[in-house]
C-alpha cells in the first residue's frame, strides 16, 4: 500500500475505520473501496482492483448464526458496484469450499431465498478434482510405508481396489495407477474413497473436510481409528464412515431437504436389534450409501460384499447369508433390483415385485428389437470439423438406419441431401450381418464416394435389455394402484429410467459412432473398402478426408454469411447489395463501397471476389472476370466457372435451364452452396457478357440485373442460359450487320452475337408505340417488326427469324455466303428505315391534313403563326366547349412542332400520336373535317363584324346564285405573297377592262366553279 504524498490521507482514513467502536456502514466500505480503485487507476499503478475474499464460508456462516450483527446484502452491493465499474475495473473474488447455499440451511426459507439472490449476483465457478488425483492426494497425505505391511495386507488391498474398479465406482479413471496406489491408501479400504469424497462434497468442505478427516481427532476419525489393533480384518470400512458421517454431520443432515431420508436410514439402524454385529455392519453399509443415492454408488449385493468381506470365501459367503437373511427374514433389506440396489425401507405400499412378476408372464422376450431401440439411435447429423476449417464448407453426413432386406433398394432411393451419407443396417442375426457384409461389396457403391457403411455386430443381446424396459412401461401403465402411492411411482420410475439408461448404454455401444474416446464395435466401409475406425476422433478424421477427396473441385469460401446453404434475411439481402454493385460498379475498387465502412457485404466481397481474384485490377481500371490459376490456388472458384462455361457451350443455340445448372454444382466433385451459385453465375454473366443470353420465362433479357438475379436466386427453374456461337457464314453476316446496326465496339476482337442483338432489340424497342401498332407498312416492315418484338432466341433471330421476315432461307453455319447475303443485309436495311421513318410519315401527314383543311400557303411554320391568330380572332365569339377547346389548341404556337401536332392529336383522337393504331389516325381525319368547316364560319362571321386580323390580311368573298344559293369565304394571304398578289391584280383589271359587266359575271362564275370544284361549295 501507498505510505508517502497525497496516499496518506487514505490510508489514515483506513486505519480510522478499522479501529473506529463501531462497525463500518455498507456505504463506507464501498466507498473506501471506490477511492482506492481510483487511487490506484490515478498513480497507474494498475487498471483495476481485484478484491479477492478467501474463507469466505467463515463470514457467511457467521453472518447466518447472527444476522442481527452481520447484513449479508454488503455482498450484493459489492456485486453491483464490480458490475458497473465500466470505467475503473472492479473484480470479486470469493473463496467457498461448498455451495454459496450450504450455508443458509440454519435459516428460514424466506431468508434462503434472499441468500440466493445475493448468490445469484456472483457467477459461480465449480472446482471437482478427479478422483484419481483425490487418490493420490490421499495416499500423499497418509505416506504408508508400503515396505513395511504385510504381503497379505498388501494384496488384499489390490484386490479390493480391483473389485471396486469392476463395480465402476472411481469411473474414468486408470485402473492400472489406481491399483498401484491401492496399497498406500492403507488403512482405508478401497470402497471408502468414493463414498468419502461424495459425502464431504455434499455435505462438507470438499479437501479440507477429507484432511481434517484424515488428519484430525474427531470422532470416529480415521486418527481415532489408528488406534485400533490394524490387521486386514480391520480396515476402516464403509460402517466405520457411517459412524464418522453421523456423528459430524448429523445435526446439519437432519436439516437438509433430504433430512427425512437420514431420518429414515438412522431411525431403521438404531432401532433394528440384533446380537450379530454383522447386521449392523451390513445395515450401516447400505445406510450410507442410501443417503447418497448417487447413481455409480447403488448398493448393490456385490457392492456390499465387497466392502465387507475379506478375502477369504467363507466370508463373503457369510455376507450374503446375512444379506439374504436381512431381506427375508427380518425384512429390514429391500432390493430395488440389480441396477438400484438394496435400500432400507419400502419405498411403496404396493406389491412392486408381484405387479412385475405378473407383467414378467406377459412380456416376453422379443425375437426383433430393430424397430423397438429406434427412439434410442442416434440420427443427428455429423459434421465433417477439419474439412469445415480447412475449406469453409459446412458439410455434413446423415445417418440413416435400416434393416438389412432394406439395403438393395437404397441403392435407387434419393436418400437424402446432405452432403454424405452413413448407412447403418440393423443386424438382427449372424446371418443378416454376414448379408450386411456381402452388401459391402456391391460395384454400385464404387460409384457412391460420399456413403459410408457401418455394420455392427448383431443386436440379438439387446433383446433382454429391451425386454426389461418393455415390462417396467407396463407396470407404470397398467398398476392402477401407483395412482395413490407416491414412492410406488417414484420406485417404478426409477426403475423404468435406470432399464432405459441401461438399454441406451448397451446400443450406443453396439450401434452408436459419435464417442470421442473408446473403441467403436462397428465395422466401416467406404467404396467396398474396409476402413479401420479407432474411435469417435478418428471416424472425424476420416470423414474429413473423404470430404477433401470426393469435392476436390469445391471453391473455398471462408466466410460463414455467405457459403452455406440457406442463408439468413440479412446475409441474402447483403448479398443482393453486392451483386447490385457487381452489375454497376464493377470498374471501381472494392465495387465503390467505402473502405471505412464494415457492412457484411464488404466481408462477402473480400472473401469472394477479391481474395479470389475475380476483381482484378487493369492498370487504373477493375473488372469482374474469371481469374488467373497462379490466383485461384488457394480459393479454386476456377473449376466451378469453368464447369458453368462447359454446360452452357455443350450445345450452342440451344438453352440451359438455370436449375440444372444449379443441381449440377451441387453435384460432386463440386458441391457449391446455394449461397455462393447466384454469385458465382453473376460473375459468370458479367465475364461473359457478350457470349450468353439470358431468357425468363422464355422471354429474352435485353440485359442482367440485379433485380433479375434476386428473382433467379428464388425461382432458378424461371430463367434459361443460352450460348450463342458465330462461326461460318454467321461470321460474314455479323460483321455486315455491325455496319449497317452502326454499332462500333471498343475491341473489335471480342464483338459477339449480343453486340448486334442488344442494339436491334434496342432499336425497336424504343420505337413509338405507333410503330409497334400501325399496319401502313410494307409487308417486309412488318414482318420484321414483329419478329424483332417477340425474339425469344437471339442467335435465332439473327440468322433464321430475320431472314424469313426479309424473304429468305436462314443461314446455317454451314451455308455459303456471297450475293444473296448482300441482298439480304440491304433489304433489312430497308426495313429498319422503314420502321425508323414510319412516325415521322405520320407526323407529316399530319400537316399535309392541318394545309388542306385551312388553305394555308408558305411554310408549316408560318401557316401554325397564322392559324394562332385567325384562332385567337374566333375564340371571342366561341362559346361551344369543343370549337373553343380547338382554337385554344391552335393558339399555342410556342410549343415545338412535334408536340403541337402531339396536342392537336391528343385532343382530336383522345391519344397522343405517338401511342396511335390506325383507327385513331382515321379518327384525327374526320373530326378535323367538321372543325375546320365551323371554324370557317364562325371565322367569316367575325370577318362580317369588321374586326381587324392580328396576324396577316384576308378577304371576305361572297357569292349569290340568281336561285338564291350563296357562298362565302375568307381568303387570307400572308404580307410575303403581296407582290405576287399585285401581279395577279393586275392580270384581272386588265381582263375587267375590256367589258366590265361580262368581265364581272364571267369572273363571278369562275370564282363559283372553282369553290364548287375544290369543296368548298356545300347545298344548305
Amino acid at each position: 500500500m501507498y505510505v508517502r504524498g497525497s496516499r496518506q490521507k487514505l490510508i489514515s482514513e483506513l486505519e480510522a475505520l478499522v479501529q473506529a467502536n463501531q462497525e463500518p456502514s455498507e456505504e463506507q466500505i464501498i466507498t473506501i473501496i471506490r477511492r482506492v480503485n481510483a487511487q490506484i487507476i490515478a498513480d497507474e499503478k494498475g487498471r483495476g482492483l481485484l478484491l479477492i475474499l478467501d474463507e469466505l464460508g467463515k463470514f457467511l456462516e457467521f453472518a447466518a448464526q447472527n444476522p442481527h450483527r452481520q447484513d449479508i446484502f454488503l455482498l450484493q452491493r459489492l456485486a453491483e458496484t464490480a458490475t458497473r465499474s465500466a470505467d475503473a475495473p472492479l473484480f470479486v473474488i470469493c473463496l467457498l469450499h461448498q455451495g454459496f447455499g450450504a450455508y443458509s440451511n440454519v435459516l428460514d426459507q424466506s431468508s434462503q431465498r434472499e441468500w440466493e439472490k445475493v448468490a445469484g449476483r456472483f457467477e459461480e465457478i465449480v472446482f471437482n478434482q478427479p478422483t484419481e488425483q483425490i487418490v493420490q492426494l490421499v495416499a500423499s497425505a497418509l505416506n504408508v510405508r508400503v515396505g513395511s505391511l504385510p504381503k497379505e495386507l498388501t494384496s488384499s488391498m489390490i484386490r479390493s481396489m480391483e473389485e471396486t474398479i469392476d463395480l465402476g465406482w472411481y469411473g474414468s479413471a486408470s485402473p492400472r495407477r489406481l491399483a498401484d496406489t491401492a496399497a498406500r491408501l492403507f488403512p482405508l479400504h478401497p470402497t471408502v474413497l468414493p463414498v468419502l469424497v461424495r459425502i464431504f462434497r455434499r455435505f462438507g468442505q470438499n479437501e479440507r473436510s477429507l484432511f481434517g478427516f484424515l488428519l484430525s481427532s474427531e470422532p470416529f476419525g480415521l486418527k481415532t481409528f489408528l488406534g485400533l489393533q490394524l490387521s486386514d480384518r480391520n480396515l476402516f470400512r464403509l460402517h466405520n464412515l457411517y459412524d464418522y458421517v453421523r456423528s459430524c454431520f448429523g445435526h446439519r443432515l437432519s436439516v437438509l431437504s433430504y433430512r427425512s431420508h437420514w431420518s429414515l436410514i438412522d431411525s431403521v439402524i438404531e432401532s433394528f436389534s440384533t446380537s450379530n454385529e454383522l447386521h449392523i455392519k451390513v445395515l450401516k453399509t447400505v445406510g450410507i450409501l442410501n443417503l447418497l443415492n448417487d447413481s455409480d454408488l447403488f448398493p448393490t449385493e456385490e457392492a456390499v460384499v465387497y466392502a465387507l468381506a475379506d478375502s477369504t470365501t467363507s466370508s463373503r459367503r457369510q455376507i450374503k447369508s446375512v444379506l439374504n437373511e436381512l431381506r427375508t427374514e427380518k425384512r429390514v433389506l429391500y432390493d430395488r433390483g440389480r441396477s438400484r440396489g438394496l435400500c432400507l425401507w419400502p419405498h411403496t405400499s404396493v406389491d412392486l415385485e408381484k405387479a412385475y412378476e405378473d407383467t414378467c408372464r406377459i412380456i416376453e422376450t422379443p425375437q426383433r428389437v430393430a424397430n423397438l431401440i429406434k427412439d434410442y439411435l442416434e440420427t443427428r447429423p455429423i459434421v465433417a470439423r477439419r474439412h469445415y476449417i480447412e475449406t469453409g464448407n459446412l458439410r455434413h453426413y446423415d445417418v440413416r438406419y435400416c434393416s438389412v432386406a432394406d439395403l438393395p433398394g437404397l441403392l435407387k432411393e434419393n436418400l437424402t441431401s446432405a452432403d454424405g451419407i452413413i448407412i447403418v443396417p440393423l443386424c438382427e442375426t449372424i446371418i443378416e450381418r454376414n448379408e450386411a457384409l456381402e452388401f459391402v461389396k456391391a460395384p454400385e457403391l464404387k460409384d457412391c464416394p460420399n456413403w459410408l457403411v457401418a455394420v455392427p455386430q448383431p443386436l440379438s443381446n439387446l433383446a433382454t435389455l429391451v425386454r426389461e424396459v418393455q415390462r417396467w412401461e407396463r407396470v407404470a401403465t397398467n398398476t392402477l394402484e401407483l395412482n395413490a402411492d407416491k414412492y410406488g411411482r417414484e420406485e417404478v420410475s426409477r426403475q423404468r429410467q435406470a432399464a432405459q439408461a441401461q438399454l441406451e448404454y448397451r446400443v450406443q455401444a453396439l450401434v452408436g459412432f459419435k464417442q470421442i474416446g473408446g473403441r467403436t464395435t462397428l465395422e466401416w466401409f467406404h467404396k467396398g473398402r474396409s476402413l479401420r475406425i479407432r474411435d469417435g476422433r478418428h471416424l472425424l478424421s476420416e470423414l474429413s478426408r473423404i470430404f477433401d477427396e470426393t469435392y476436390t473441385d469445391a471453391p473455398r469460401i471462408h466466410n460463414e454469411l455467405v457459403n452455406r446453404r440457406s442463408l439468413s434475411s440479412a446475409a441474402a439481402a447483403a448479398r443482393m447489395r453486392l451483386i447490385e454493385r457487381m452489375f454497376t460498379n464493377s470498374k471501381s475498387p472494392l465495387l465503390g463501397m467505402d473502405p471505412g465502412r464494415k457492412p457484411p457485404e464488404m466481408s462477402m466481397y473480400l472473401s469472394m471476389l477479391l481474395r479470389t481474384g475475380i476483381h482484378q485490377q487493369h492498370g487504373d481500371t477493375w473488372k469482374i472476370g474469371e481469374p488467373h490459376h497462379r490466383r485461384d490456388g488457394n480459393c479454386n472458384v476456377l473449376p466451378t466457372l469453368r464447369r458453368i462455361r462447359e454446360i452452357v457451350r455443350k450445345e450452342p443455340d440451344s438453352r440451359v435451364n438455370v436449375a440444372v445448372l444449379f443441381e449440377e454444382l451441387h453435384r460432386m466433385p463440386f458441391g457449391v452452396r446455394d449461397g455462393v451459385i447466384p454469385l458465382l453465375i453473376t460473375v459468370f454473366a458479367i465475364a461473359h457478357e457478350q457470349e450468353v443470353a439470358f431468357y425468363k420465362d422464355g422471354t429474352f433479357l435485353r440485359e442482367m440485373t440485379s433485380e433479375a438475379m434476386l428473382v433467379l436466386t428464388k425461382a432458378p427453374d424461371r430463367f434459361e442460359i443460352q450460348y450463342c456461337k458465330i462461326e461460318g457464314v454467321r461470321a460474314e453476316l455479323f460483321e455486315k450487320m455491325l455496319t449497317v446496326l452502326d454499332v462500333k465496339p471498343t475491341d473489335r476482337q471480342k464483338v459477339e452475337l449480343l453486340d448486334v442483338v442488344k442494339p436491334l432489340c434496342v432499336f425497336v424497342a424504343q420505337l413509338p408505340a405507333y410503330v409497334h401498332n400501325t399496319r401502313k407498312l410494307s409487308e417486309t416492315a412488318l414482318a420484321v417488326r414483329n419478329v424483332i418484338l417477340n425474339a425469344r432466341d437471339p442467335a435465332r433471330l439473327l440468322f433464321t427469324e430475320l431472314p424469313k421476315a426479309c424473304k429468305f432461307e436462314p443461314f446455317s453455319v454451314h451455308l455459303a455466303g456471297g450475293k444473296e447475303l448482300q441482298v439480304y443485309v440491304k433489304s433489312l436495311k430497308v426495313a429498319l428505315d422503314e420502321l425508323r421513318g414510319a412516325y415521322l410519315e405520320l407526323q407529316e401527314r399530319l400537316r399535309k391534313a392541318l394545309r388542306e383543311i385551312f388553305d394555308m400557303p408558305g411554310s408549316f411554320q408560318q401557316l401554325r403563326i397564322a392559324l394562332a391568330g385567325r384562332a385567337e380572332q374566333v375564340v371571342l365569339g366561341v362559346n361551344e366547349p369543343k370549337l373553343r377547346a380547338f382554337c385554344l389548341r391552335l393558339m399555342d404556337h410556342n410549343l415545338p412542332e412535334s408536340e403541337w401536332l402531339e396536342s392537336l392529336g391528343s385532343f382530336l383522337s383522345l391519344k397522343p400520336p405517338a401511342k396511335w393504331h390506325d383507327a385513331e389516325e382515321d379518327l384525327f381525319i374526320q373530326e378535323l373535317g367538321p372543325l375546320g368547316t365551323r371554324f370557317h364560319r364562325v371565322e367569316s362571321i367575325s370577318f362580317s363584324d369588321g374586326k381587324p386580323l392580328k396576324n396577316g390580311v384576308g378577304i371576305r368573298l361572297a357569292i349569290t346564285q340568281a336561285n338564291g344559293i350563296e357562298h362565302e369565304q375568307v381568303i387570307h394571304f400572308t404580307v410575303d405573297e403581296e407582290s405576287r398578289l399585285l401581279d395577279l391584280q393586275k392580270q384581272f383589271e386588265t381582263l375587267l377592262a375590256k367589258d366590265r359587266r361580262l368581265s364581272m359575271a364571267a369572273a363571278s362564275r369562275a370564282i363559283w366553279a372553282n369553290m364548287k370544284k375544290e369543296g368548298k361549295i356545300k347545298h344548305e
